[in-house]
């Protein structure tokens, strides 16, 4: 949903549908900073079959709900002309340095969530080295896979949001579509992933006995038996 809000906001933004309409502009900004929380309880989630979400956890929502809260109070209580001149400097990528300080910030969030993810699936690994199942296997290479296309959409991202401000916006709008395919591409292998092996998403067992790892095993009970 997160993906669709603000590819939606991109499009708008490039062809100038703020500078009309300026104050439906920057409603979902904000909802960057809960990318990297999500990201990590999912690869919890997908880990440990009985994480669940807890109070203190939404303290990890705290950073969304402050720049959300002050940057909206702020943004709508300018005139609707200031409003305006910021929409057209937004298009025109003429952004002040305090706009690449707040959004370098942002995206230590985001990488510093990416971190504890990846450290999360090999501090797992780590543990049940030699003792995971077939199941096991698939839920691990699937969120090793999703972490690694999120790093690498996450380094796209940084790479087009500093781009104009090197001069370079000729190349910025010459490969606009770099970042849609790639997501493109990420979607459409959750679903082909989600058809082609749904226990993916059933979550994997932490621990448990020899029967409750195998049970999801292809083997037929003859190969069993023979094992």
């Amino acid at each position: 949903m997160w993906l669709a809000l603000n590819l939606g906001d991109g499009v708008l933004s490039y062809y100038g549908f703020y500078e009309q309409f300026p104050a439906l502009a920057h409603l979902e900004d904000g909802l960057i900073l809960v990318v990297g929380p999500l990201l990590y309880f999912y690869t919890l989630s997908m880990i440990y079959m009985d994480f669940s979400f807890r109070k203190y956890h939404a303290l990890h929502l705290l950073p969304f709900i402050l720049v959300t809260v002050i940057y909206q109070t702020y943004y709508h209580l300018q005139p609707v002309e200031d409003q305006k001149l910021i929409q057209t400097a937004i298009t025109q990528q003429q952004l002040p340095v305090v706009f690449y300080v707040v959004i370098s910030l942002i995206y230590l969030q985001v990488g510093a969530y990416l971190c504890y993810s990846f450290s999360e699936v090999h501090r797992y690994r780590a543990k049940i080295k030699d003792r995971f199942s077939s199941i096991d296997k698939i839920n691990l290479d699937w969120l090793a896979f999703m972490l690694w296309f999120v790093l690498v959409v996450f380094l796209i991202s940084v790479v087009y949001t500093f781009l104009p401000a090197t001069g370079l916006r000729r190349v910025f709008e010459e490969s606009i579509m770099v970042p849609f395919c790639g997501i493109f591409i990420f979607t459409n292998a959750v679903v082909w992933k989600g058809l082609k092996q749904p226990e993916i998403f059933s979550g994997i067992e932490y621990a448990g006995t020899e029967e409750r790892k195998y049970s999801g095993s292809p083997l037929t009970d003859n190969e069993k038996a023979q094992i």
